[in-house]
């Protein structure tokens, strides 16, 4: 009876262990199963971000090059316009025998445009502005005069020839043969404005190419 209860208490540890060994593995095989799909869930974040972050390298090199084509495009056709002439008029007068021309006006900044006008062998500038300094006019005790600066450390003054006008800034002068020279050799630095009420020194120019590019247009 001894070795019976002996034997029967042996087989019933034994199940025990055998059944303490399976949830063991099962708990070891479920602890793996977990580790796998977080190894894969890791996994699967870094290729996520590694595609993104190419995606993102491939993106600003298509941006790069679009920009770049974009540069390119915009020289180009700035480089057409600069070398184009642009009339407004640009005929034979029978009447008088001689060539007129009138440029169209060309934006030099802000508020500030400018024409070549040529009737003969005169050259005229016009210049128009939506600055408010007085009137423009020619009377010898109120002169209204333009000073343009260029880079090159001269400068042309001219002034206004024709009748009075109040109507905004409307500056009409003549270009003399030495400041046409002078002015073709070298960009535009300032321009200065001169009214019956003030004065007005334009220095942030746009386009300072303007008596380089289109003094050809007239001459």
């Amino acid at each position: 009876a001894l070795e019976e209860e002996t034997a029967r208490k042996r087989v019933e540890n034994l199940k025990a262990q055998r059944s303490l060994d399976s949830i063991a593995r099962i708990k070891e095989f479920e602890r793996k199963k977990q580790a796998l799909v977080r190894e894969k869930a890791i996994k699967k974040a870094e290729a996520l971000r590694e595609k993104k972050r190419l995606e993102a390298i491939a993106k600003d090199e298509a941006e790069e090059r679009n920009n770049s084509k974009k540069i390119n495009i915009k020289a180009l056709e700035r480089q057409k316009y600069r070398s184009t002439c642009h009339y407004v008029m640009n005929e034979f007068d029978n009447l008088y025998q001689e060539k007129v021309i009138m440029t169209k006006a060309y934006k030099i900044d802000d508020g500030l445009k400018a024409e070549l006008y040529k009737k003969g062998k005169r050259i005229d500038l016009f210049l128009t502005s939506n600055i408010n300094i007085g009137c423009v006019s020619g009377f010898s005790n109120k002169n209204t005069y333009v000073k343009i600066s260029l880079e090159n450390g001269t400068s042309v003054i001219l002034y206004h020839t024709y009748g009075t006008s109040c109507s905004g800034f409307e500056f009409k002068g003549k270009l003399a043969n030495n400041y046409v020279e002078t002015l073709k050799n070298s960009p535009i630095k300032s321009i200065t404005l001169k009214g019956t009420k003030g004065s007005k020194e334009i220095i942030n120019i746009d386009y300072k190419e303007f008596f380089i590019d289109k003094l050809k247009c007239v001459e």
